[in-house]
């Protein structure tokens, strides 16, 4: 169990801010790895234990010890909900589920952070994102996005990336935008299905990207080097949309992501194996808790292109 220090939390008109969390660094389970940046849910209820289904999330702490707390612009706060997903909560934007309420219910909910992750072409960059999406979107194009974590400055400029869900429905799917032009190729994504929780993970190493996602029956993943690297103009990180009042909003909840963004040094695979494990195994996500990354060539799916993921569906 990480030792945290006391987080303060202000409560006005029932919206936590738990902007101060985690004085000291923190390492991921099982790893000597501090996080760029790391959200975790269970640090929201840790923080006041008398906080309720539907009470606004105005600030996400940062439990990494690094600061980057994640705020709310405009007060368009998402909402926090408990035992979501194997007896952890979640932080849900932009939708109301049935049978539930929520505290000061905005629209367009998203939080965001001071600064730029792999914002280089050289930069070693990981992010891992415990997700669930709904399906819907902003507007009904076929591209039509459910930003996760964005650097862009506004959906239409390339520049930054973009790891979201895309599509809607059955053909929603994990997704990357890289900060380049049309031509030079900018994304890669996989098809699968929208319901339930899952586990996206972007690894890049300069211009090489490995996009992958865990569900409780399988795991896919493309594999592809780009040409060349746009960096963003934006001023902060940003959770649940691409370009802020301009953009993109997530319709779903996220219970945690892990942000590293690790300079000159990649991750090995036994560190991107071992963070795959803590989050699978945490969240019961059942690929994710036994996979080795990368997965052997007779069970993994890599490609330049997209690929077929098999998808667990509600019950």
């Amino acid at each position: 169990m990480l030792k945290q220090s006391q987080c303060a939390i202000l409560l006005t008109g029932a919206v936590c801010s738990a902007s101060a969390a985690i004085t000291s660094a923190a390492f991921i389970p099982t790893t000597t790895i501090t996080p760029t940046a790391w959200f975790d849910v269970d640090s929201i209820a840790a923080s006041n234990p008398s906080i309720v289904d539907g009470a606004s999330v105005g600030s996400w702490a940062d439990s990494s010890g690094n600061g980057k707390t994640a705020t709310s612009a405009a007060n368009r706060n998402p909402a926090y909900y408990a035992n979501q997903v194997n007896g952890h909560g979640s932080v849900r934007f932009n939708y109301l589920a049935p049978g539930t309420t929520q505290v000061n219910s905005a629209t367009n909910e998203y939080l965001a952070f001071t600064g730029l992750v792999g914002n280089t072409a050289t930069s070693n960059l990981s992010i891992y994102v415990v997700a669930n999406d709904t399906g819907t979107r902003t507007n009904t194009t076929a591209t039509a996005r459910g930003p996760l974590v964005n650097t862009r400055s506004a959906p239409t400029v390339n520049n930054g990336f973009a790891v979201n869900y895309v599509g809607q429905n059955a053909t929603t799917a994990g997704y990357e935008h890289f900060g380049a032009t049309s031509s030079q190729g900018t994304i890669q994504s996989t098809p699968m299905g929208e319901d339930n929780y899952n586990l996206i993970a972007l690894n890049r190493t300069g211009l090489a990207s490995q996009l992958r996602t865990y569900t409780d029956i399988d795991q896919a993943g493309t594999s592809t080097t780009w040409s060349a690297f746009t960096p963003s103009t934006a001023t902060t990180t940003q959770i649940g949309t691409e370009g802020g009042s301009t953009g993109f909003y997530f319709f779903g909840d996220i219970s945690e992501i892990i942000i590293i963004d690790s300079g000159a040094n990649p991750l090995s695979d036994a560190d991107r194996t071992a963070i795959t494990n803590y989050l699978g195994q945490k969240y019961a996500i059942t690929a994710a808790s036994t996979a080795v990354v990368p997965e052997p060539a007779a069970i993994a799916t890599l490609t330049l292109g997209g690929f077929l993921i098999r998808r667990r569906r509600a019950v």
